[in-house]
């Protein structure tokens, strides 16, 4: 789904973006919908939120090349550092471009075709961002199929505290994680999910009427390389 919108969303102006098909279900039930019955969100719907932003990286991959666009749904020109780096999957830095972009308002535009044709793709993996002023916009791919790439396991560190209306995770990984998922039995929904991680993140899940002990224990955490 996010291959598919994200490579719509590109083509702007030949095609104005896609829906899908579909966001909640009306029963109980194993679906393709990105909420579930209860309101809880599936990996698709945190993924949604990302691939649906007005401002996006989109890395596409094609053969021995990946285009690297950037869709500006915003009504500003937006000008920036594009940081384009090739790393390998314990967190080494193997190649690194930075070239200045700018960026028309209501504009999809290729910023850059990487040719990974000298690199084995089954090894390295492509991060990107496009520094701005007050934000900086990410994106990653795979330069493989997920079963086919080197994937390391990574050691993860957890400290849960207990806030006044939520708990605070912090997750440290030791190496690049991908596809990080956090799931717990209870009908509430994080501040986000389903990460790639490189290094930390803070993620938020409100407190309802569970109690600290009850959440640490209930809490299930899954990636990429747990599941391969």
């Amino acid at each position: 789904m996010k291959m598919a919108i994200e490579y719509f969303r590109s083509l702007r102006d030949h095609c104005m973006g896609a829906l899908y098909w579909q966001l909640n279900d009306c029963w109980p039930v194993s679906s393709w919908s990105s909420i579930d019955y209860f309101g809880k969100w599936k990996a698709l719907h945190y993924e949604a939120k990302r691939f649906y932003s007005p401002l996006l990286l989109a890395l596409i991959n094609k053969e021995d090349i990946t285009e690297i666009h950037f869709i500006n749904d915003s009504q500003k020109e937006l000008s920036g550092m594009l940081i384009v780096e090739i790393v390998d999957f314990d967190g080494n830095v193997v190649n690194i471009n930075k070239i200045p972009k700018t960026v028309k308002a209501n504009t999809a535009l290729l910023l850059e075709k990487m040719d990974t044709s000298q690199f084995e793709t089954s090894e390295v993996f492509i991060k990107a961002k496009f520094v701005l002023e007050n934000d900086e916009i990410k994106a990653y791919t795979l330069l493989t199929k997920e079963k086919l790439a080197h994937i390391k396991k990574p050691d993860f560190k957890i400290n849960i505290t207990e806030e006044i209306d939520f708990f605070k995770v912090e997750l440290k990984v030791d190496k690049p994680t991908f596809n990080v998922l956090l799931d717990t039995p209870y009908n509430e929904n994080f501040s986000d999910n389903n990460l790639f991680i490189d290094k930390e993140v803070i993620l938020k899940f409100p407190k309802s009427n569970i109690d600290l002990q009850e959440f640490i224990q209930n809490l299930k955490i899954y990636d990429l390389y747990s599941l391969k």
